[in-house]
């Protein structure tokens, strides 16, 4: 499935990576300047001064690299090893923002670690507020430093950037008018199914057709048991469990399972996706509108079908309420049941793609067992999830 465009602007990204991120870095790491009269040794949240620890949270923070899914883009190095030569501010944010509170609770001291944890969610609205105050100055010198790439002729510069200026402002005009006189940057992939919406379905499929399960096949039938429609094909799957297992064995190093932030019964939920599948569903010609669109029904032998698009997701538990609240809602860390919590829903209530990653935290309760914790793509903003955490940490209270 295609995700949401990110929409973290140049600006924002540097000042929520590099420069923003020095700031915890440097105090982690003990490289921060101080007053003579202070003394690092008493610095206890520069927990990274130990080279091993240092270490060992870097080679952690490579590894997620094979469960972030690829429309998070580049993923985050080994800051132990790159972060001081090449390290994007891209890979900082992804690291600092997105895997961070998941990665450092239990290193950082508890106090620094919720400290850390609030700063995120200051961080949603603290640089988008400020970077309002620049961005028409910062948008000015953009605009005169791509019209000034456009002159070629070196006399009369003032009068040649008024006229490349004068031209933008007619193409961009025309464009509005007429959207259809420059084609879409991006094209769909071959082979791809529009599903409306802003939904598509890639190529990715099995080469046999797939026989569900009992209890997938119960699920089917009682999500199609309100239309009092017939299963007749179950094909066409979409990249799922079993292409990412494919990519893996290939050594793709940036190829999860995918999971979708997904609503089922009007409640956020985090589900890994099996397999997406189209279900060809029978319709009766009486129930056909004259105003539906043909393109939506396929005729074969004189029956009529309409593909439902549908995911056969495993959905996760609900997360630790006692770590939701301690994180300030930053950290929603699940449990995986596989199998024994098998749903289907459909492709309209699929919101965004998401990541889960392994940990294996020891919970305010004391207990220790391996779990997965939830990162989101950066700047997509994701009220309804967030608007979840929240009511599950009311509910801790």
């Amino acid at each position: 499935m295609f995700s949401i465009p990110e929409c973290f602007t140049p600006d924002i990204m540097h000042f929520e990576g590099p420069n923003m991120g020095s700031l915890f870095t440097d105090l982690w790491r003990g490289t921060m300047k101080c007053d003579a009269s202070d003394n690092k040794e008493l610095w206890d949240w520069a927990v990274f001064c130990d080279k091993a620890i240092w270490t060992d949270h870097g080679a952690t923070v490579a590894a997620c690299a094979q469960y972030l899914p690829g429309s998070f883009d580049r993923p985050p190095c080994n800051p132990a090893e790159k972060i001081n030569t090449y390290y994007k501010a891209w890979e900082f944010i992804l690291w600092l923002w997105g895997l961070g509170p998941g990665l450092l609770y239990g290193i950082l001291p508890d106090k620094y670690w919720q400290n850390y944890c609030n700063s995120q969610v200051l961080l949603r609205v603290g640089p988008c507020a400020h970077q309002g105050n620049h961005l028409a100055a910062e948008g000015f010198r953009s605009v005169i430093g791509m019209l000034g790439m456009e002159i070629w002729q070196p006399s009369n510069p003032f009068l040649n950037l008024t006229f490349l200026a004068i031209r933008r402002c007619q193409i961009n005009t025309l464009k509005v008018m007429i959207p259809d006189l420059e084609p879409p940057d991006n094209p769909l992939p071959n082979y791809s199914v529009d599903l409306g919406g802003g939904y598509i379905l890639l190529r990715a499929r099995d080469r046999y057709n797939y026989r569900p399960g009992e209890t997938e096949t119960q699920l089917i039938r009682e999500f199609l048991d309100g239309a009092r429609s017939e299963v007749q094909a179950l094909g066409k799957t979409a990249t799922s469990q079993w292409a990412d297992r494919s990519l893996c064995m290939e050594g793709k190093t940036q190829a999860c399972r995918e999971c979708l932030h997904v609503s089922i019964n009007n409640k956020s939920e985090i589900a890994e996706v099996l397999y997406f599948a189209q279900l060809a569903v029978t319709v009766h010609a009486d129930d056909i509108n004259e105003d539906d669109n043909d393109e939506e029904f396929e005729y074969i032998d004189d029956e009529i079908y309409h593909f439902v698009t549908v995911a056969m997701v495993s959905v996760y538990s609900r997360p630790d309420p006692e770590l939701l609240q301690k994180s300030a809602q930053t950290v929603w860390s699940c449990t995986y049941h596989g199998n024994e919590a098998l749903q289907l829903v459909s492709m309209k209530t699929i919101h965004s793609v998401v990541a889960m990653v392994p940990h294996r935290p020891k919970l305010p309760s004391g207990l220790v067992e391996d779990r997965f914790f939830l990162v989101e793509k950066p700047g997509l903003g994701l009220v309804s999830v967030d608007e979840e955490m929240g009511d599950e940490a009311d509910e801790a209270e």
